[in-house]
């Protein structure tokens, strides 16, 4: 018996062995792909964790379950990585910082009339797309935040429908407005800077699937978004501070979002994706396995 026992055991780490090497392998070549993108053009291999730093803090989230490949979206003030079956982007990440006293009331330059197709996608998503649909075009990297402090060029961007999730209008117009703004205004003023990464989640049991006039160029409705807020700036209790939040598209509104809230590790699992993966073990099990209790 103990020497099946001990077949077994060896067998059972070759098999544990293997995967953590296949693991490694994807996340070396994910990490390859995205120093690719972040090398080009005059930044230089040597600055290249700053660069990446500047849309995300603790590293690019790691997609070893996610069921699809990722197109990285380089923009001057977020990153996107974008689901070319689903047509959505799978997660959006940008850094806010505060704003000076002089800019906090400054007008910001005029929505575009319309949404762009990203001609990066090899089949991009058209603004008549969502048009009668009965879905609001919904952004990720959020409009204001970017156009205050980035400038026009950083906000048309974000009207690239590459930014853009289908959301009903009581979902977009209301809850999550007010949390993009809770974090431009709020937030951003409050800590020198913070890191938001946001995106879908989709459920296995779905009701509305795909946007209703675009069946032939399927684009897929997400049930929920996730929206994750770090911060760098360290607590009494010397840790960093995140902030985790899961809204259903039919949600009940929550004026104080706390019922909104959740950890990092349960939208890891329902996202599919590995946040922080480059904090060390104990500070990434410690920020990800607690829901926060009160709002900041």
């Amino acid at each position: 018996f103990l020497f099946l026992l001990l077949i077994l055991s060896l067998v059972c780490f070759g098999l544990l062995e293997k995967n953590l090497e296949l693991a490694k392998r994807i996340n070396s070549f994910q990490r390859k792909l995205i120093e690719k993108i972040f090398s080009r053009g005059s930044l230089r291999k040597k600055t290249f964790k700053n660069e990446l730093e500047f849309y995300l803090f603790g590293g690019i989230p790691l997609a070893e379950k996610y069921p699809h490949q990722l197109k990285i979206l380089k923009n001057k003030a977020f990153l996107v990585a974008y689901d070319q079956e689903r047509r959505n982007p799978a997660w959006v990440a940008y850094r806010a910082t505060s704003l000076p006293e002089e800019k906090k009331y400054q007008k910001l330059p005029a929505r575009p009339r319309k949404f762009r197709a990203d001609q990066r996608l090899k089949k991009p998503v058209l603004h008549s797309d969502y048009t009668n649909s009965g879905y609001d075009r919904g952004h990720l990297a959020p409009n204001y935040l970017i156009a205050s402090r980035h400038g026009r060029q950083a906000q048309l961007e974000t009207f690239l429908l590459s930014n853009i999730s289908p959301q009903r209008a009581e979902f977009n117009r209301i809850i999550w407005k007010e949390l993009e703004e809770k974090i431009a205004r709020e937030y951003a003023q409050e800590y020198p800077e913070i890191w938001v990464i946001t995106g879908p989640i989709y459920y296995k049991e779905r009701f509305d699937r795909f946007l209703s006039n675009n069946l032939s160029n399927k684009i897929e409705i997400p049930d929920a978004f996730f929206k994750i807020v770090f911060s760098s700036t360290e607590s009494k209790n010397n840790r960093y501070r995140v902030l985790a939040f899961l809204i259903e598209q039919k949600y009940v509104y929550d004026p104080s979002f706390k019922s909104y809230l959740t950890s990092v590790d349960q939208i890891e699992e329902l996202s599919k994706f590995d946040f922080f993966s480059e904090l060390e073990d104990r500070q990434e099990k410690t920020l990800e396995s607690k829901t926060a209790t009160k709002i900041w």
